[in-house]
């Protein structure tokens, strides 16, 4: 189900320590929820949204706080991200949809989202950017780390290789984050990766468990 909120009812029961029932505006016009914060102090939107085949959306990314204020835009072009249960938001700004097969010599039925891979957190304020060509990236059950590969074309051709990359939220700061290679130059097929769920060691094929 399509996660489109109208204004007049949005963040209802998102307010930390809401105690009426009266419906609370926090972003203008409808949008769709991409995630609360753990705390619930921050919820990310996307406006002005479209929807794609596989049923994912575009749009406006902007960060808004459960206690009423103005939002905080984060990026024009998104297909926005997720707290999980922490309070660091990751998500992917200035992304391209391409077309791709399933496989090779296929015909292009997927529409893959690419973009750069960025970490905001109220603490830090300004967006860091860790990744320039992402689709997919895994983040720890408490949103402190991420694993994610970083492309380097935005393409599923089984030649295309990549940079295996891990960072941790608290290294972040001043609009940068340190970013933990793990394996350059890899294909999908030569690479897999966990993360723990609370963030603390990530491993690959190519090592062992390490501290992120």
């Amino acid at each position: 189900m399509d996660r489109v909120l109208a204004a007049a009812v949005f963040g209802v029961a998102l307010a930390a320590g809401c105690t009426s029932t009266a419906p609370r505006q926090l972003v203008g016009g409808g949008a769709v929820l991409s995630s609360v914060s753990i705390d619930e102090a921050w919820v990310a939107v996307l406006t002005g949204a479209e929807r794609l085949d596989t049923g994912a959306h575009l749009g406006a990314l902007a960060v808004a706080p459960a206690s009423g204020a103005a939002p905080t835009p984060l990026d024009g072009h998104s297909s926005g991200g997720t707290f999980n249960r922490g309070t660091t938001l990751w998500y992917l700004g200035g992304v391209q949809v391409v077309n791709e097969p399933d496989a090779p010599g296929m015909p292009a039925v997927v529409e893959h989202v690419y973009g750069g891979l960025y970490v905001w957190s109220a603490a830090t304020g300004a967006p860091a950017q860790v990744g320039s060509i992402v689709r997919d990236y895994a983040v720890a059950q408490n949103g402190t780390a991420a694993l994610f590969m970083d492309w380097s074309a935005a393409s599923n051709d089984p030649g295309t290789t990549g940079t295996l990359v891990a960072v941790a939220a608290a290294s972040c700061g001043g609009g940068a984050c340190k970013r933990t290679v793990l394996a350059e130059g890899v294909t999908a097929a030569q690479t897999a990766w966990r993360l723990s769920s609370d963030g603390s060691m990530f491993r690959s094929i190519e090592s062992e468990w390490r501290h992120a």
